[in-house]
C-alpha cells in the first residue's frame, strides 16, 4: 500500500519544501484550502494550530527539525 505523500508546509520553510520534495514527497503551500488534501501539515511554530485542530492529518511543528527529521517523523508516525 502507497502512503499519501503530498504534505502542506508553510511558506516560510523554503529549504523544508525543498528537500522534502527531494525526499519525493509532494509539496502545497501551508493554506486553509487544502488541508482535506494532505497527509501532514508542517508549521514553523508561529502558525495558529488551533485552526488546524479538527482536521485528519498531523500537524508538525518544524522548529528544530531537519528536513531529515520531519521526514522520518511523517513515515514512522512519530510527531
Amino acid at each position: 500500500m502507497e502512503m499519501h505523500r503530498k504534505i502542506a508546509v508553510d511558506g516560510s520553510l523554503a529549504n523544508i519544501k525543498k528537500r522534502l520534495n527531494e525526499y519525493g514527497y509532494e509539496i502545497d503551500d501551508l493554506n486553509m484550502d487544502n488541508l482535506e488534501e494532505v497527509s501532514a501539515v508542517i508549521t514553523n511554530g508561529q502558525y495558529d494550530i488551533s485552526t488546524l485542530q479538527n482536521m485528519n492529518a498531523p500537524v508538525i511543528n518544524a522548529e528544530g527539525h531537519s528536513a531529515e527529521e520531519l521526514k522520518n517523523m511523517i513515515e514512522s508516525g512519530l510527531f
